[in-house]
């Protein structure tokens, strides 16, 4: 499985969404767990959180 980060490469009036980086994943989530999460930058970045 694969994380795929996104970030914005544009600006507020003209946002372009641009595929930043791929990683292989450690391991499947478990049946039923919640997807991981992330929290967005003062640049509009997911910023993805392992916890």
């Amino acid at each position: 499985m694969f994380h795929l980060a996104f970030g914005n490469v544009g600006d507020a009036a003209d946002p372009k969404m641009r595929l930043l980086s791929v990683s292989l994943l450690e391991a499947l989530p478990a049946a039923g767990a919640d997807a991981p999460s992330g929290e967005v930058d003062e640049t509009d970045n997911l910023i993805y959180s392992s916890d």
